[in-house]
This record gives structure tokens, C-alpha cells and sequence, in this order.
């Protein structure tokens, strides 16, 4: 199964992989093997390059060439790894340093001893690359700032010691102009993905608000439902019936649905057997057919209330999906565990399942109802295994 996960700092750590990436994660993926293919892609056709500087300067050849091509081509390892936006970065500013470094020595080397290639340098054609390998750890200013120097470099390189002739103003505007493409292109489209996360995380935090607020009203509307249908009709009926018994048998049911009832939403806190009833009262309401079991330590501690009602409101929207996507509400199970050290509901299903990484980014509802919500609470997390035919299963947790 793949998963969506989401948590906050003291959140009890998730067993499942990361969840789908956003649109700068997934750019810098996309990038980072673009600019290693082009690397390669540049090693297999400026081969013969290569082959004419070793002749002329073998030992320089030995020592930039596998620098310059080994370095770029290391971003694709780079993009596979799990903390990959940090070593991508860091493998990025090592192509570009050991490019720039390679571009030097051969200037050095030819002013200490004139060398001439038969054919253009082999470091010609890769200016574009490396800036656009820069341009991804740093900002667009620095990353503009090196593609200037690496092109006026490699120009005037290709210029002393490469076989073309050509003035040299107007092959230093087209490098510049062809490496000004690329980059700009780059630079714009990382911009574009960190707005696009920009623009969903404010929707999530939108999302997970209003679904907060809803959960506030639906509590108010059941406390006023229960003090108007219970405790008023009691009070009328003991104006209006001579019935002493009977209004004793009414009363002593509503104050023992007073006392049953979970609490406000303002509640400070609430023990873990209260919890998990009110928890549990929340599953009946929510999928009646669905299996619900809880375990209480005896030494688990009080719940706070914006946990136990962001776990509740959580509970509930995994279970309205339940019957929206997956079936009936009993091929549903509820099972919660309150510790000393926090609590945890896990909801599973058997139904038809969903891979969520084909889940668009604009859709809120997991992300927001669930994931999102419990993101919002200190302490809180959750995530979503599922996998096509293999059923669901939502953990959210809470942790001290």
C-alpha cells in the first residue's frame, strides 16, 4: 500500500512512507534526472571531444572530464533518495562548482602552455546545464550570477583553445542567450510549483479550519438538541402531569443521558474511558454497522479536548468515506487504544481501495478533513494507507 501522511512536532512517529509529493517536490525530481540526462546525453555525443583534449592535455582531460560529467550525472541517484530535496541540493552545487573549477584549470593550463584543440572543448556545450544545476539549491540572482560567469568563461575557453574562429562577442550572445532560456524556464517553473504548495497548504489549513468550526456547531446543535428535547420536556412534563413515578423514571433517563453525553467542545479535558465512550458514540453515529473496539490502560491519562474532538471529527469523515467509496458501513472496523503516552484509532475497510498518488492536489477532503485536521492539533497525526483492491486503513494519532 502507499500512504498520505501528516503530523506535528510531538506527534507519535507514522509506521507508513511518506505521502505524495508536492509541486516544487516533484519539479526538483523532474529536473534533477532532466539536467543528468543532458549531461550524459552530452558525454555520448561531445565523446569525440573528449577523446581530442585527452591528446593534447591528458592528465587534464583525466582529472575535469570525469569530474564535470560524473558530477551532473550523480543527480539521478540524487533524485531517488528519500531526503532527496537535501541531496539533491547538494549534489546540484557540486556539478556546479566542479563545472566552474573545470572551466578555470583549463584557462590556468592554457595561459601557463597555449593548447589547441582540433574541434570545439568539450565544456562548450554544457553552461546551460550547470546553471540550471545551481539554479536549484540557490536563489534565481546567484544562480543568474553564475551561469554570466560560467558562459564568459567557457566562451573565452572554447575561443583560445578550440579550432572555430568565430568572433567572439557574438558566440559569447548566443551562449548567453541559449543558457538564458533554459534557465529562465527553470527558475520560473520552480517559482510556479512553491506557489502552487503555497496556495494548497493555505487551502488545507482553510479546509481543516472550517471542518473544525463545523465539528464546534454540530456538538452546539447536539447539546441544544439534548437540552431541548430532554431536560425542557422533562421540566414541562412536571408542570403538566400528575405523575410522580413516571416523571422520576423520565427524569432519572435524561440525567443519565446528561451524564452519558461526550461534553462541549470547550471541555478542558476528559479521562480515557470517557473518551473512548464518546469516541465510540461518535462511530455509532457515524457508520452504526461498523465493528468498534477500544482498549483503556489504567494508566492512561486525561485526553484534551481539541484532540478528542479533532480524532472524533476525523473518525467520522474516514467513516462517511467508508460509505461514500467503499461500500456499506460493515465492512468498517474501528479500533482505538488510549496509552499513558496518547492514543490512537485506526479505521479500516475492505472495499475497493485507491493508490493516492493519483489523488489531485486541489482535492481536499482526505487532505484537509483528516489529515489536515489533525495536522492543526499539537501532538496530533494521521495517515492513509490504501491501495487499489486492497481496502483502506486511517490512523490517527495523538501523542503527549
Amino acid at each position: 500500500m502507499v500512504a498520505l501522511t501528516a503530523g506535528t512536532r510531538g506527534a507519535v512517529p507514522p509506521t507508513v512512507p511518506e505521502g505524495p509529493a508536492g509541486a516544487d517536490e516533484r519539479l526538483t525530481r523532474v529536473f534533477a534526472r532532466f539536467i543528468a540526462a543532458g549531461y550524459l546525453f552530452d558525454l555520448v555525443t561531445t565523446f569525440p571531444s573528449v577523446l581530442d583534449a585527452w591528446r593534447v592535455a591528458p592528465w587534464l582531460t583525466a582529472v575535469t572530464a570525469p569530474a564535470v560529467f560524473g558530477t551532473g550525472a550523480a543527480l539521478l541517484p540524487a533524485s531517488f533518495a528519500r531526503a532527496h530535496r537535501r541531496v539533491i541540493g547538494r549534489a546540484a552545487l557540486v556539478a556546479g562548482v566542479a563545472y566552474l573549477a573545470a572551466v578555470l584549470l583549463w584557462l590556468i593550463a592554457d595561459a601557463i602552455s597555449p593548447l589547441q584543440l582540433p574541434g570545439d572543448h568539450f565544456l562548450y556545450y554544457i553552461p546551460a546545464l550547470a546553471a540550471m544545476a545551481v539554479a536549484m539549491p540557490v536563489g534565481p540572482a546567484t544562480a543568474t550570477g553564475y551561469g554570466v560567469v560560467v558562459v564568459v568563461g567557457t566562451v573565452l575557453l572554447n575561443h583560445r583553445v578550440g579550432a572555430s574562429h568565430d568572433p567572439y562577442v557574438p558566440a559569447l550572445l548566443f551562449s548567453l542567450v541559449f543558457t538564458a532560456v533554459f534557465l529562465s524556464a527553470s527558475i520560473v517553473a520552480w517559482r510556479a510549483g512553491r506557489r502552487l504548495d503555497l496556495a494548497q497548504a493555505e487551502a488545507l489549513e482553510a479546509t481543516a479550519a472550517e471542518a473544525s468550526a463545523q465539528a464546534r456547531g454540530d456538538e452546539q446543535q447536539r447539546f441544544a438538541a439534548l437540552v431541548h428535547d430532554d431536560v425542557i420536556a422533562t421540566l414541562l412534563a412536571a408542570t403538566r402531569i400528575d405523575d410522580a413515578p413516571a416523571i422520576a423514571q423520565h427524569a432519572r433517563t435524561v440525567l443519565t443521558a446528561v451524564d452519558d453525553y461526550e461534553g462541549p467542545s470547550d471541555r478542558a479535558d476528559a479521562t480515557a474511558g470517557a473518551a473512548a465512550a464518546a469516541l465510540g458514540a461518535a462511530v455509532g453515529r457515524s457508520a452504526p454497522h461498523a465493528q468498534w473496539s477500544a482498549q483503556v490502560d489504567p494508566d492512561a491519562g486525561r485526553v484534551p479536548s481539541d484532540a478528542l474532538t479533532g480524532a472524533i471529527a476525523a473518525t467520522a469523515e474516514a467513516l462517511r468515506n467508508v460509505q461514500r467509496h467503499a461500500g456499506t458501513g460493515d465492512r468498517a472496523s474501528v479500533d482505538a487504544v488510549f496509552e499513558e503516552s496518547g492514543f490512537s484509532v485506526v479505521v479500516r475497510d475492505d472495499g475497493v481501495g485507491f493508490d493516492p498518488r493519483t489523488v489531485a492536489p486541489d482535492r481536499l477532503g482526505v487532505a484537509g478533513s483528516i489529515l489536515g485536521r489533525m495536522r492543526s492539533i499539537p501532538g496530533g497525526a494521521a495517515a492513509v494507507e490504501s491501495a487499489p483492491g486492497a481496502g483502506t486503513v486511517v490512523t490517527v494519532r495523538w501523542a503527549r
